[in-house]
């Protein structure tokens, strides 16, 4: 499982195996953290979340806020990684500050442009 979640205030960046076992169904990780009182905004790898409709309902009823990162991501040695979330990291928290509403973004791999997909609420209804 390659997602983590990080909390909005204190920026806590948590990976989502040392929460839940790793078997654990991506709609119902998603359920979890969506139920606590803490706001959490997630970031993910598997962009396959945004294709499969029982997990694209988890995530539409979680009201959070997901950024994905695109392809590309993955096939960097873990320092490159390291580096280049480092470096977009700024723009995940002032994306989420300025939307206010929560959202799904992609981050490509080779530009520190995140696309805004759509609203977590409205995604998958157009």
């Amino acid at each position: 499982m390659s997602a983590y979640a990080v909390h909005e205030g204190g920026h806590k960046l948590e990976h989502l195996s040392d929460r839940f076992d790793v078997g654990i169904k991506d709609p119902d990780w998603i359920a979890a953290i969506a139920a606590e009182d803490e706001r959490w905004t997630v970031v993910c790898g598997d962009n396959k979340i945004l294709r499969k409709q029982d997990e694209v309902a988890a995530l539409v009823r979680s009201d959070l806020s997901y950024f994905f990162l695109r392809g590309g991501w993955w096939d960097q040695s873990f320092h490159t990684i390291a580096v280049k979330f480092l470096k977009i990291w700024p723009k995940l928290v002032q994306s989420v500050a300025e939307t206010r509403v929560p959202s799904i973004w992609e981050v490509p791999v080779s530009s520190d442009k995140l696309q805004l997909i759509d609203r977590t609420k409205a995604y998958g209804r157009k």
